[in-house]
């Protein structure tokens, strides 16, 4: 199946893993890059997730709030 799909992942209790992100589609994905921007003094915690669309030639970034 090809697509977009994140998964959060629970380390202690591996039943409880989830789907972030699933998103099903026709198109191939590449050059992924997954990052934490984490700041202590301000309290947030953002997951940045760049990645490059084949076929309609298009570089996504999503940042999702945690």
């Amino acid at each position: 199946m090809l697509g977009f799909f994140v998964k959060k992942m629970n380390l202690k209790d591996p039943t409880k893993n989830r789907f972030i992100i699933k998103w099903k589609n026709k198109l191939d994905i590449g050059d992924v890059n997954i990052s934490v921007m984490t700041d202590g003094n301000a309290g947030f915690k953002e997951l940045v997730i760049a990645f490059k669309q084949a076929y309609i030639n298009t570089f996504n970034i999503i940042v999702m709030d945690q």
